[in-house]
């Protein structure tokens, strides 16, 4: 099960609540809270949200994502995490440009 941690900060961007409101967001709805190695708080987000973030946090980059390419000399076969990342980017693509 994946499983995405993110601080206060990015969570508030994140949910769009104040940047002091992530930690209230978290609290409010007992979400999974960790004090890390670095000194940060990180939140765990709920499996139902990771695709909305997974969007949230391509789309906020302008879906920079390039697939890899592969020299015709390796013949290489693309590895089924290949095209399932480019079917993700294909599609928030899709849905970033229909609104």
């Amino acid at each position: 099960m994946p499983q995405i941690w993110l601080t206060y900060d990015e969570l508030a961007d994140f949910t769009g609540v104040a940047t002091d409101g992530g930690r209230s967001y978290a609290f409010d709805r007992h979400l999974d809270r960790r004090r890390c190695s670095d000194g940060c708080t990180r939140v765990k987000l709920p499996f139902d949200m990771i695709d909305d973030y997974l969007v949230h946090a391509l789309v906020g980059r302008n879906l920079e994502y390039e697939a890899p390419t592969r020299s015709s000399s390796t013949h290489r076969a693309a590895s089924p995490f290949d095209r399932l990342a480019d079917g993700m980017v294909d599609r928030l693509r899709r849905m970033a440009a229909s609104g």
